[in-house]
């Protein structure tokens, strides 16, 4: 790779003619100059994508300079805002960018010039043929100069891209795991983030750090030093005068563009979050015929997400009308200071160089909304980004050592609030907590849970003086949470598995006979949250989690509250009175007081707020607790494995996302064609034929105004439309005329042609979320059991975005592209027939490679790992 570190370890990189290995890293590690500069490091694996399914054994991990974990370490070092962390990360491959933009923006402006004197070369009957055949050479050269140019903005724009979004996205992991949760913080508050707020920034094709977007904002720079160098050589006055109203135009719908936008984010974060509560309780409403109602206020939202969507489209549909009506008339006005006031006759040497260059800009032009969007949508995202970053994180704990060397928590009149609140949950907190087992106490409601979060770091303390436990930390929650994973490893979790330690914590929390009933034993998987087992169950295996981990502070959250009498007390003698206690300090909120009398170290009851310790002595004596485990009833007897029972456990609980094989569907595009309306799609075609129409009838006005200057002056009749006009020699203001006509008849279909998009959009958009709304509230209770939350989030909302932005713009593109296309091929066939062989032998060859590199882009697009379930597990 060119610029590679040299201190960066060289092995265990993939060669690049061999197989592709998901041991080894990319090629790309280890490059020549000419893999490099052809890509043909990648020819390995578009073959075996060109004719199988690509998985994920079939592609090399990420190079060292990709991956996220030696990035983040980098990354983290910086200091500053965002945007300079992103800067100085990543400052060297955005100077390459516009090394290579000034390149490729002399190479197109080149064009021009060479055209000139192709021109004058045919047009000179004096002129040696090899006088031509030189400039085409010399055009020839200059393009493929700029082709791998583009291939090395690709490749850098690349890193770029890849790198700061990974940066991004690990800096908000670490942020995320780091920061006290304020007021109504919410997992949908975490989602925006990385999902929208990221993507924004990184992943839309024209965002600042994505593909090509850092060599199109150089190559729009020295484009406008293109222009100046031209007009010297054609020696035309600037049309600058043009440009600065539009220019103030856009500066005007821009500020007030940048106003709907910031208030269409804020708007769809508010339905992300109503999305976020009706999909994790998508079961309750069901069962309590609610889901109605939830999805009519989704939909309401969704409603204002539209209506201010459509209204911002319409200010860059202004923004874009703005911009091509001024690159319109910058020819019309070149050209009228060149014939009316310079004096000199239009020339086809002239004329059609210009044209070329004008269309140049004019596609500059036509970028310039695209890319003030990205800015605006990058702004607004950054700002929201910077606000996350600057939010408290928990407070730094201060740990103290008993003579034994173990942790100490203590609390000497503490008070603590919920972060972003001035309501005390708890006051005026003293307590010392040994090492055993604490028994914390009370009423519903009265702060139980709320003192192991102020223990945990996780509430604001407004006074006193607090020693907190800065060691690892073994947490039960009062709801368990348990992955999608075997019941094993959610017990291991990230500790190893230790053979002895492992059957003692399964024999302490009552689980080897439950286990039994499995097929898989403890190899068994189960689904989401613990589905597919028992409440019961669900709270050993999370007490289990915390028994295993080698944590000196283990903090219990009533985990005896879905066990009955029996089973607790088979897991208070044996799990809490046992040798896995040993020597740690365990706080155990329980209401089972009873139970637990006889191993608390301490009690303490809460009560309003406020904690006090109490005599143990006056709690109710459990009737006939055991105290040693050998001595706990038979449980096989209440556990035999039930046949019945271990028949109807499923062997895998979450069914894995399906990937399709082949080429997007037609029958997949259709849906959003029918969702968009056809008669909507039908007026769009028609108004890009005409738009194009108007732009080939432009080209043929140009010709013929060159032509004229040959005509005589006196003619008998009139042999085509053009001949009723006078001669520019004698009258040019005609021609101005048509010429200004047609720019202006051109940027009138281009607004209305966008304005049909924008309905088609807000049509597609609304009925393709109604209907995937209505398939999620009325699926099958199956359905939510196999599909994990983190899927349907990600359907619900960067697939809709997908819907509302990309989708419609690419069908566009591809309807005027064709268009384009075939216009084309007639009008350069009418001319020069021969061209139609050359021109189909150049359409096989591109169909040609686009079909052997288009199977292993799929492939890698369906392989790409959707982040929002480890948002989820956050």
């Amino acid at each position: 790779m060119p610029l590679r570190d040299p201190s960066i370890a060289s092995d265990d990189i993939s060669p690049a003619n061999e197989k592709p290995d998901h041991r080894r890293r990319s090629p790309e590690d280890n490059l020549t100059l000419w893999q490099f500069m052809s890509v043909s490091w990648m020819a390995s694996l578009i073959s075996i994508g060109s004719t199988r399914q690509l998985d994920d054994e079939d592609v090399w991990q990420l190079g060292y300079e990709f991956q996220h974990q030696i990035l983040h370490a980098k990354f983290r070092e910086l200091g500053g805002s965002v945007v300079r962390r992103l800067l100085a990360a990543n400052g060297l491959d955005l100077v390459i960018l516009l090394c290579l933009g000034v390149l490729e923006a002399l190479a197109d402006f080149a064009g021009p010039v060479l055209l000139q004197q192709l021109l004058r070369a045919m047009q000179d009957s004096f002129a040696l043929r090899t006088r031509a055949v030189t400039f085409v050479a010399l055009s020839l050269l200059v393009r493929l100069v700029a082709c791998q140019s583009s291939v090395f903005s690709l490749w850098y724009s690349r890193r770029s891209y890849e790198r700061s979004r990974g940066e991004m996205i690990t800096m908000l992991y670490e942020k995320t795991l780091s920061r006290k949760i304020i007021g109504e913080s919410a997992l949908s508050d975490v989602l925006t983030r990385p999902d929208g707020d990221v993507s924004a920034t990184t992943s839309d094709p024209d965002a600042i750090t994505s593909p090509q977007t850092p060599h199109k904002v150089a190559f729009e720079a020295f484009k406008k030093i293109g222009r100046k160098f031209a007009r010297a050589i054609w020696k035309r006055p600037s049309p600058d005068c043009q440009r600065q109203p539009a220019s103030s135009v856009n500066a005007l719908i821009t500020r007030i563009l940048l106003r709907y936008e910031r208030e269409r984010r804020q708007v769809t974060d508010g339905k992300l979050k109503k999305v976020t509560q009706y999909v994790g309780a998508i079961r309750h409403l069901r069962w309590y015929g609610w889901q109605d109602f939830w999805q009519e206020q989704i939909m309401q939202a969704r409603q204002q997400e539209l209506r201010l969507f459509v209204i911002a489209a319409l200010w860059r549909t202004m923004i874009s009308v703005a911009n091509y009506l001024a690159s319109g008339l910058f020819p019309v006005a070149a050209f009228y200071a060149y014939t009316a006031l310079a004096g000199r006759p239009l020339q086809i040497d002239v004329a059609f160089p210009a044209l070329q260059l004008f269309a140049m800009l004019e596609s500059s032009l036509r970028s310039v909304p695209d890319l003030i969007t990205v800015l605006l949508n990058a702004n607004i995202a950054v700002g929201r980004i910077e606000d996350f970053m600057i939010e408290p994180d928990k407070d730094d704990a201060r740990s103290t050592l008993d003579p034994r060397g173990k942790p100490m928590l203590m609390l000497h009149d503490a008070s603590f609030v919920w972060p972003g609140t001035a309501h005390y949950v708890l006051r005026n907190i003293s307590l010392k907590l040994p090492i055993g087992v604490t028994v914390i106490c009370g009423k519903v409601g009265a702060g139980k849970t709320a003192l192991l979060q102020a223990l945990l770091g996780e509430l604001e303390q407004r006074g006193g003086d607090a020693v907190l436990p800065n060691d690892v930390v073994g947490y039960c929650a009062q709801t368990p949470w348990l992955q999608s994973m075997s019941i094993r490893d959610n017990i291991l979790f990230i500790s190893p598995y230790e053979e002895t330690r492992y059957r003692k914590v399964l024999e302490a929390c009552a689980l080897t006979q439950d286990l039994a009933t499995f097929k898989h034993g403890d190899l068994s998987n189960i689904g989401e949250n613990g589905i597919g087992l028992s409440g019961g169950q669900k709270a050993r295996v999370a007490l289990a989690r915390a028994m295993y981990s080698r944590a000196n502070i283990l903090f219990l959250d009533d985990p005896l509250s879905a066990l009955d009498h029996q089973t607790a007390e088979t897991v208070v003698s044996r799990c809490l009175c046992g040798p896995l206690t040993e020597g740690r300090t365990i706080l155990l909120v329980t209401h089972r007081t009873a139970l637990c009398r006889n191993l608390a170290q301490q009690v303490i009851e809460v009560s309003h707020g406020e904690a006090h310790v109490i005599d143990k002595s006056t709690l109710p004596m459990a009737e006939g607790l055991k105290a040693a485990s050998s001595d706990v009833i038979d449980e096989s007897k209440h556990n035999e494995e039930d046949p019945a029972h271990a028949a109807i456990v499923p062997e895998k609980f979450l069914e894995d996302e399906k990937r399709v094989h082949g080429g997007v569907k037609a029958a997949v595009y259709w849906e959003y064609v029918k969702a968009g309306k056809l008669r909507w799609w039908a007026v769009l075609i028609l108004a890009l034929a005409l738009h194009r129409l108007v732009g080939v009838g432009e080209t043929w006005f140009l010709k013929k105004w060159g032509e004229a200057y040959d005509r005589p002056a006196t003619r008998v009749e009139a042999a085509s439309l053009f001949d009723d006009l006078p001669s520019p020699e004698v009258n040019i203001q005609p021609w101005l005329l048509g010429f200004f006509s047609l720019a202006v008849l051109q940027a009138l279909v281009f607004f209305v042609s966008n304005c049909i998009m924008i309905v088609i959009v807000y049509y597609a958009g609304r009925q393709m979320f109604r209907d995937v709304m209505d398939r999620v509230s009325h699926a099958t209770f199956r359905f939510y059991d196999v599909t994990p939350l983190g899927r349907l989030m990600n359907r619900l909302t960067s697939d809709i975005g997908t819907v509302d932005g990309n989708i419609s713009e690419q069908f566009e593109d591809a309807a005027f592209l064709a268009i384009t296309w075939i216009s084309s091929i007639v009008v350069i066939a009418s001319v020069t027939p021969v061209f139609l062989v050359f021109s189909f032998g150049l359409t096989a060859t591109f169909v040609m490679i686009f079909l052997r590199f288009l199977p292993t882009s799929q492939s890698l697009r369906r392989l790409e790992v959707c982040i929002v379930p480890y948002y989820q597990r956050i």
